[in-house]
């Protein structure tokens, strides 16, 4: 019987050979290895420990997120009265221009919905004033210039960090 000649080139082996150096270098990336159990550990013991872990996470995230919208509203109230005492020219000119946004929006709901625009104008037209749009408009700029300092400081700080970043799950 004869044998067929194998080629010269065998990937799989080229693969495995590859794969060899690069276990000899130390270069093959690690890959996470579950923790065995220990013996006083059963599977009810760490689910009850991994519920409590969770929870006690999910109350420090409201308790961060409660702090945070504090935070927001006393800055945008800050800005507020920033702009009224001591740029009485700029915070004109803003009530002007929210002023001028709540009139069209008063014309645009006559246009499209003349039943509902007395409503509307008795209950949220009258009430939201152009000064309480114009507090509206601060605090949304303030969550998002608070948003944008927040990302830029993870990105800076935890990016470059892996060890401080929170481990992927597979």
């Amino acid at each position: 019987m004869s044998q067929t000649p194998k080629s010269a080139y065998d990937p799989a082996g080229a693969a495995l050979a590859g794969l060899a150096i690069l276990d000899r270098m130390g270069k093959l990336p690690i890959r996470r290895r579950r923790r065995k159990a220990a013996p006083h550990e059963t599977p009810t013991r760490r689910s009850r420990i991994n519920l409590v872990t969770n929870l006690l996470q999910a109350v420090i995230y409201l308790a961060l997120l409660a702090i945070y919208l504090i935070v927001e509203v006393i800055v945008a109230m800050l800005a507020y009265m920033y702009l009224n005492l001591y740029q009485f020219e700029t915070f004109g000119r803003l009530v002007g221009w929210c002023r001028e946004l709540l009139n069209t929006f008063a014309t645009q709901l006559e246009r499209f919905s003349p039943e509902l625009a007395n409503q509307a104008y008795a209950t949220l037209l009258g009430e939201l004033g152009a000064k309480s749009v114009l507090l509206l408009f601060l605090g949304l700029g303030v969550s998002a210039l608070i948003r944008l300092l927040g990302a830029f400081l993870h990105r800076t700080f935890v990016s470059d960090r892996p060890h401080l970043a929170k481990p992927r799950s597979a």
